[in-house]
């Protein structure tokens, strides 16, 4: 921080002031564009402002918080105005923080504003400490500046020690007819299993039911809770045994963390491998350095089975912090990692921001998935932002992953990766030979009279692990009963009258539903449109997947898992369900494919392997490659080996190989080989939004060729894939080439815009 202490005036326009410094500072405010950095001075005796205090500022007639970006600023040729402010060091972010926010708000083309509150403790409101020092009355500061810690919070829900389970005391069906369809649900799913106690979470989540709902049933005598203890499952022990080859690779990758600049690893192991085991090396190893680990999942789902595995090797020293904390947990866990009671912290995207100041080891697990991207501004992806932050901070960065990504094996190859591989499984022991394998063809199958959900190999394959006790996992990446309704008269489709998409029908709920919006409509007996005929329902579900489980097997405890099953603590009921055997059969979409260790799974099977295959997105076959891998390390991890079943109806569609996939991204010049910047504008009128496109592409072309940048390919404009959404038509520019980062930067987009750096689809 420059500090005016000589007779001499500075340049005309700043008054001088002895003792006076000058700092750069970023004004945390969500609906400020751009940088949004302004200079500031600070009268002695206020204290120092290194890089990262939080500050409050005068701006316009408001007083807002902001963050010192800078603290060596030159007296500077203009008036300035002072800080009224300084935050206790505990609210500090750090440099290396403070760096990355800088960096990724260039990069991703977003306000700096926005990308410093993902810094801040909670969802970027100030106040989370009271300011050590003041210019003037404290009164006189905003109120939500001086709000603290001890300040009572808003009334939440208690969580008690204590589970419940219900059981299930009147059968009549005919006592039901006023019920709602939620509660009907709920007593269908207790009287498949009419002597159980069936836990109440997990109930929950099967039938998508509330409080509310279970609590009325309870009222008028049909269910009774019982509550039990509840047991929290700590996977493994604290003592990590390894393989020769795991205790190699750790060794290896220790020395590598003492290094100035170690880089970053892609540690490629089939399912099942151990990559975990080397992850708890590695974090052992930094611990004994007197560093912190940051780990990162790419979804919450698999947050609670994280923190069982490694909290039993780091006892009370890991957290959990990811976007569905509340503001007064979130607080909390930030101020275990800035005090540093924490070892290890394991979180989602936005873990990324911890306030970890001993940083020793950042772990990218199941670095492919694409959960990373976020789908909100800023659009930023997490692996990217990781290496950035391990680059910055000077640390070891190692991507996992038994299906890496193609641009992360394109790091390897090109050397700005190092490749190291665990190419056996140990998971299940060393005479598991790994899961058996069968590709079912479906156009045999249907032609042959079988179920087109479950095929008869699929059939004898649940029914075998039911008879011996085991589990099994059913992935189908589709929610909802039905896919597409149908008039086999004049072809009418039930359509989202706000999106341009077709509904999907759910049939616990009797209503078509859109995905994109939330819309919900009301099923007619006969079609709208002709009136004479009733619509037919094509396609499957993960709910109508459910229902036919169910028929087939009746006494089965089966269970739903995709997104419209939220929250840590549903995620945390099937989790536990699972481990504890209380799980006969789960469906679910692409979370069940992924990262997760359940040693009584013998059966994963596909559904439908070719949901994503045909999609209009240059990624689709890598990632139906990625998704039929991923399960099938999720069968056979305990002592009996596996089964997995590909239902497809196309089994001839060449496997998706690595050097394949590039050549074809190189040749159609696809990342990694250039970059691309998607860019969509929205607009109630399709025509208006048209030609904003066409201007846009106008005013790029011209800007590419005056401007000196590598070539940039303007693709567009075109309607995008869901040509209406939430009532916005969209229309998108894809600019393709080396140069694209720097057009799309330079260029001024308008409010109605998005513009995605480094997107991962195009639809």
């Amino acid at each position: 921080m420059t500090v005016v202490e000589s007779d001499v005036a500075p340049k005309m326009g700043a008054p001088y002031v002895a003792g006076r410094a000058y700092c750069d500072v970023a004004i945390v405010e969500r609906s400020l564009p751009g940088r949004a950095i302004y200079t500031y001075h600070v009268d002695a005796p206020a204290p120092e402002l290194p890089v990262g205090t939080i500050v409050a500022v005068p701006f316009g007639t408001r007083r807002l918080l902001g963050v010192v970006v800078r603290d060596n600023v030159e007296v500077p040729s203009f008036p300035t105005r002072g800080i009224e402010a300084v935050y206790s060091r505990r609210s500090r972010l750090r440099p290396q923080i403070v760096a990355l926010c800088l960096w990724l708000a260039s990069y991703y083309l977003a306000p700096l504003a926005r990308v410093l509150a993902l810094a801040a403790p909670v969802s970027g409101r100030p106040g989370w400490d009271d300011p050590e020092w003041t210019a003037g009355d404290p009164g006189s500061l905003p109120s939500p500046l001086l709000r603290s810690q001890t300040e009572a919070p808003r009334h939440r829900r208690a969580t008690a020690d204590s589970a419940q389970r219900v059981r299930l005391l009147r059968s009549d069906h005919q006592s039901t007819s006023r019920l709602g369809s939620r509660q009907r649900t709920v007593l269908a799913s207790l009287r498949a299993r009419p002597d159980a106690l069936v836990d109440l979470d997990l109930l929950l989540v099967e039938t998508g039911a509330t409080r509310a709902v279970i609590e009325t049933l309870v009222r008028r005598g049909y269910i009774a809770c019982e509550p039990v203890a509840r047991t929290y499952r700590a996977r493994g022990r604290g003592q990590i045994v390894m393989s020769a080859a795991q205790k190699a690779i750790v060794r290896d990758l220790s020395a590598r963390m003492d290094q100035p600049r170690p880089g970053s690893v892609l540690l490629h192991g089939v399912t099942a491998s151990g990559k975990t085991n080397v992850y708890l090396g590695l974090m052992t190893e930094a611990v004994a350095r007197g560093k912190q680990a940051l780990v990162l999942v790419p979804e919450i789902a698999l947050t609670p089975q994280s923190v069982h595995r490694f909290g039993a090797a780091f006892p009370g020293r890991v957290v959990a912090l990811h976007g569905r904390l509340g503001a007064r947990e979130k607080r909390a866990t930030w101020s275990r990692i800035r005090d540093g009671h924490v070892d290890v912290v394991i979180g989602t995207r936005s873990a990324l921001f911890a306030p970890v100041d001993r940083l020793g080891l950042i772990v990218i697990d199941e670095e492919h998935d694409a959960s990373y991207k976020s789908p909100a501004r800023p659009r930023l992806h997490a692996r990217t932002v990781a290496l950035r932050l391990a680059e910055i901070s000077g640390v070891l960065a190692v991507l996992g992953s038994a299906t890496p990504d193609v641009e992360t094996w394109h790091r390897t190859r090109s050397g700005r990766s190092r490749l190291i591989e665990l190419p056996h499984r140990i998971v299940g022991g060393a005479d598991n030979p790994g899961p058996r394998v069968d590709v079912v063809d479906m156009r045999a199958a249907v032609r042959g009279g079988e179920d087109p959900i479950i095929s008869d190999a699929l059939h004898a394959a649940l029914a075998r692990a039911l008879e011996h006790g085991r589990q099994s996992i059913l992935l189908l990446n589709r929610r909802g009963t039905a896919t597409l309704g149908l008039c086999p008269g004049c072809g009418y489709v039930p359509r989202c009258r706000r999106c341009d998409v077709a509904l999907t029908y759910h049939g616990d709920l009797r209503l078509h539903l859109c995905h994109q919006c939330g819309f919900r409509a009301q099923p007619v007996e006969t079609c709208p449109a002709c009136a004479l005929h009733a619509l037919q329902y094509f396609g499957a579900g993960t709910q109508r997947v459910v229902e036919a489980v169910r028929q087939r097997f009746p006494r089965a405890r089966v269970a739903r898992w995709d997104s419209d099953v939220r929250g840590g603590e549903a995620s945390h009921a099937i989790t536990e369900a699972m481990l504890s055997n209380r799980i006969d059969i789960l469906v679910g979409t692409q979370r069940v494919g992924t990262g997760l260790d359940f040693p009584g799974v013998a059966v994963a099977a596909a559904i439908s392997a070719d949901t994503q295959l045909w999609m209009p997105d240059y990624r689709a076959g890598e990632r139906t490659f990625q998704m039929i891998s991923q399960l099938i390390g999720r069968a056979g991890r305990g002592p009996v080996r596996g089964h997995v079943i590909v239902q497809t109806f196309n089994p001839d569609h060449p496997s998706i190989r690595v050097r394949a996939e590039l050549a074809f991204r190189r040749e159609h010049r696809y990342p990694p080989f250039a970059d691309l910047v998607r860019a969509v504008v929205a607009a109630r009128d399709d025509r208006y939004a048209e030609e904003q496109c066409d201007l846009v592409a106008r005013d790029l072309t011209q800007m590419s060729a005056t401007v000196a940048t590598p070539t940039v390919d303007i693709l567009g404009p075109v309607p995008c894939f869901h040509r209406r959404l939430r009532g916005q038509a969209r229309w998108q520019l894809i600019l393709r080439g080396d140069g694209s980062h720097t057009l799309a930067r330079n260029y001024r987009w308008g409010p109605d815009w998005t513009v995605d750096v480094d997107p991962i689809a195009l639809l």
